[in-house]
């Protein structure tokens, strides 16, 4: 666990800790060390063909840390046998440092207390090794060795220069061992490295809180790992620097390269274990071309904008939004928002959950928060990265845990916040959650610097349906109006258009056929007939009639109206405004127009505008209600019975507001159906228009309409008269 290195250099007098900003790696620094490696194993020279030199500027000289600037020339005994975990972990040490000079010269020459974390499990030795050959030296003996453990003695018995090296991801029972060992080792004035493959959780408090530096791991590059398969394999090969190379791990170069395969079949095993871990990727749209996702799709390109900025070094990881919520019902595409975002990035995706981390091992709670670990762990290692929480909800909320399973779900919510938080450093690693229910989520976690901003996917419009409808499709039907099939599945998700393109190509193969407009609409309705003539008048007529009173009455912007299979919307905005009992009225009179439209054009209502809480009616019923008994607008004068939105029954089973609500909506009924009748001529040229349409967009209702006059509502039972229809 302990392993003392002896004889590092003695640091230049008066020598400080220079800051050099971030570069990437020259390959230079991992060649040489891999060379050492080689050299210190009797292998010979290798991976210099065409070394290069180096670059004073960006480490102050390797001459000074007794890195030579040429090959040390040794006897070819063979081919290199170095092993892919020991030539990886060379070169990353070297990328590393070649991305913060300062950090080798220190361990060189001075006495600083570096953490280091491990890309992967089974890289400690490798490390142990890299760090004994290529940073200290081996010119004096090493006291302990091969992960054994080695008391550190108080005094040292030597009078030369020493440094420490300690292994830290060990078991419970070694931990009080290794706490005890860690502080004698930070007595002793000498540079200490502690090695973890998860520093928060393994490096003793003592040394982390104290380091002077900490190394993490860099992603793999091009001519790292043409360095490493040359290494391997004895072989030299160009490897371009292309973006999959990045995403490699400590296990796909363990399982791809090796002396047998030879350079380029290792090459071609790494590219093909990438391909098939992207394949899907391949079929994904871009952010930029997605349809439905409204304000969604404007933040991921801005993440997608500043995450280019940070990976070229334009801005700090400060300035970039590192945390996102997506919230919507079932099937409107929070996990393939992730996935195209991505996608669109050119960043790997690492996907987790609950479900998965609880099904790792027996479903301990250890074994929950050690996969939540590596998750976070495996996201640092491939930064720049997207991590992708599924189903966040299920986290669950402390503050409604039961009493039988709180203890458990709690830790469960502390690491998450913990691993949020950033107690280990997560730069470069964006979190994205997704979930169906926000309100079930820990207030925690939604807190500035975790998952503090919320964006919500709702189920598309119908335009947004033809968007989606045309991805699925690709190249089929391309001169196809989609528009019918889109409305015909209002109300249907992307998961949903899916399915119906899904579907309708399974129809046409099994017909020996070319796929038709008429197959994917028969697949949206699924057998089901659509509105009748006469009925998709009424509901044009209804529709129409709304479109009509917002513009009279000046309460807002109409954005679109449809007629679909099941019934038809108003698609309309209203500005801020202050609730005066105009206003209310106002709103009545709109909520109303719809059925008056109806009546004005067949003698009679439907139950069209009534029958669900977020109908017609049940709004301009909650909303005389609030009039009369929360709002202090009514007949009752500052009267606060109770809140409509809790319960429409409770408030009118006050007497006195029954009689006084009727008033209000009789009287609004009557203004309702005189606007619809001064603008009828409008309002059924506007309804024809949308039946033979089905869909008419904001400037199509307007030319449709033709001007619409400013309607001012008649002075009611309390004498109210209208500020003014546009106020």
């Amino acid at each position: 666990m302990l392993h003392p290195v002896l004889n590092a250099p003695e640091p230049a007098s008066g020598e400080r800790f220079d800051a050099h900003p971030p570069r990437p790696s020259s390959g230079l620094l991992a060649r040489r060390f891999v060379d050492m490696l080689l050299a210190d194993a009797g292998k010979g020279s290798a991976g210099v063909q065409n070394p290069g030199q180096a670059d004073p500027d960006t480490f102050g000289g390797l001459a000074e840390f007794d890195l030579p600037l040429e090959a040390e020339q040794e006897e070819d005994l063979g081919s290199p046998t170095l092993s892919v975990n020991g030539a990886a972990a060379a070169i990353l040490l070297a990328a590393s440092f070649e991305a913060d000079p300062v950090v080798l010269r220190a361990l060189r020459r001075d006495a600083p207390v570096v953490v280091i974390e491990l890309s992967g499990n089974g890289l400690e030795e490798a490390t142990d090794e890299a760090l004994r050959v290529c940073v200290f030296g081996r010119a004096v003996a090493i006291l302990g060795g091969g992960g054994r453990y080695v008391t550190l003695q108080t005094t040292p018995r030597s009078h030369r220069r020493s440094a420490v090296v300690l292994s830290c991801d060990v078991s419970k029972g070694e931990r009080a061992r290794l706490e005890e060992q860690t502080l004698i080792a930070l007595s002793l004035g000498l540079p200490v490295c502690a090695l973890s493959t998860d520093p928060i959780r393994a490096v003793p408090d003592a040394l982390r809180n104290i380091a002077d530096h900490t190394i993490r791991p860099v992603a793999w590059s091009g001519v790292m790992l043409s360095i490493l398969i040359e290494a391997v394999t004895g072989s030299a090969i160009e490897v371009p620097d292309d973006e999959w190379i990045g995403r490699l791990s400590i296990a796909d170069l363990r399982m791809s390269v090796s002396h047998r395969r030879g350079a380029a079949g290792s090459l071609d095993r790494l590219r093909a274990v990438a391909a098939r871990r992207s394949a899907h990727a391949d079929d994904l749209p871009r952010l930029e071309d997605l349809s439905g996702y409204g304000e969604a799709r404007t933040i991921g390109l801005a993440m997608i904008e500043d995450l280019h900025a940070y990976r070229d070094g334009k801005i700090p990881w400060s300035d970039v939004d590192r945390g996102l919520l997506v919230a919507g019902p079932p099937g409107v595409g929070k996990t393939l928002f992730a996935r195209v975002l991505a996608r669109s990035a050119g960043l790997p995706l690492v996907v987790s959950s609950l479900a998965q981390w609880q099904s790792s091992g027996t479903g301990h709670l250890g074994d929950c928060l050690a996969a939540m670990k590596k998750s976070f762990r495996e996201a640092r290692g491939l930064a720049p990265v997207i991590l992708f929480i599924d189903e966040l909800d299920s986290i669950g909320d402390r503050a409604t845990f039961d009493a039988r399973h709180r203890d458990y779900s709690t830790q469960v919510v502390n690491g998450l916040l913990e691993e949020l938080d950033g107690a280990t450093d997560r730069s470069g690693v964006i979190v994205i959650g997704a979930t169906n229910h926000v309100h079930r989520i820990d207030a925690a976690v939604l807190r500035s610097g975790r998952l503090d901003r919320v964006v919500r996917i709702d189920l598309p419009s119908p335009q947004d349906l033809v968007g989606i409808l045309r991805t699925y499709l690709g190249p089929l039907l391309p001169d196809a109006d989609l528009l019918p099939a889109a409305l015909a599945g209002h109300g249907g998700s992307g998961a949903d258009a899916a399915a119906w393109v899904r579907r309708a190509r399974g129809a046409a193969r099994r017909a020996g056929r070319d796929m038709t407009t008429s197959d994917l609409l028969e697949s949206v309705r699924g057998g089901r007939a659509g509105l009748p003539a006469d009925i998709r008048h009424r509901v044009a007529m209804h529709e129409a009639g709304h479109a009509c009173a917002t513009i009279a009455l000046g309460l807002g912007e109409v954005h679109a109206l449809m007629v679909h299979d099941v019934g038809g919307a108003a698609l309309i905005s209203s500005p801020p405004s202050v609730t005066t009992r105009d206003r209310a009225l106002r709103q009545i009179v709109h909520l109303l127009a719809g059925r008056a439209a109806e009546i004005l054009a067949t003698g009679i209502p439907s139950a069209g505008a009534g029958g669900s809480s977020d109908s017609d009616l049940a709004l301009a019923t909650s909303i005389a209600v609030a009039i009369e008994g929360s709002w202090g607008i009514g007949e009752s004068g500052p009267l606060w019975v109770g809140d409509p939105a809790n319960g429409l029954g409770t408030v009118l089973a006050v007497h006195s507001l029954a009689p006084a609500v009727r008033r209000i909506l009789h009287h609004c009924e009557v203004e309702a159906e005189r606007l619809v009748r001064e603008n009828f001529q409008a309002v059924r040229r506007c309804a024809d228009i949308l039946v033979d349409a089905g869909y008419l967009e904001a400037d199509r209702v307007v030319e449709a309409l033709g001007p619409v006059p400013p309607f001012a509502i008649a002075v009611d039972m309390m004498g109210a008269a209208p500020a003014g229809a546009g106020d």
